[in-house]
């Protein structure tokens, strides 16, 4: 009766452990919000292939699927985010030459970040 009762606690246990840590995710892909934006010179025209790197400044800091992700050749790019707050950071030569804080509110569907930068 004692190795049923030993067996019966472990898988309780278990079972505790594996809930209590999927209390601290950042929730399903519903919460999420899409993140959209182009990035220009100061002229207005479009910078292609420069990196955008989400930082979360929150924590549990949630898992980022997207965080390597850069301009398309219009200077635009998309991604997804748990709701937060995140530091842009815009990267060129392995350098941020822009960050910029940013609150991303539950609820929301899409957010447009434009930003201008003087390469």
């Amino acid at each position: 009766m004692k190795k049923y009762n030993t067996i019966i606690l472990a898988i309780i246990f278990t079972l505790n452990l594996a809930l209590f840590g999927c209390s601290f995710t950042s929730g399903d892909v519903h919460d999420q919000v899409t993140v959209v934006g182009q990035i220009t010179n100061k002229k207005g025209e479009p910078i292609p292939d420069l990196p955008v790197n989400p930082e979360p400044t929150f924590f549990p800091r949630p898992p980022i699927p997207e965080i390597g992700i850069s301009t398309d050749e219009n200077g635009e790019y998309s991604l997804h985010l748990p709701p937060g707050n995140y530091n842009f950071n815009i990267i060129d030569n392995g350098e941020a030459i822009l960050t910029e804080n940013v609150n991303i509110k539950r609820g929301e569907k899409e957010k447009r970040l434009d930003f201008t930068i003087d390469p």
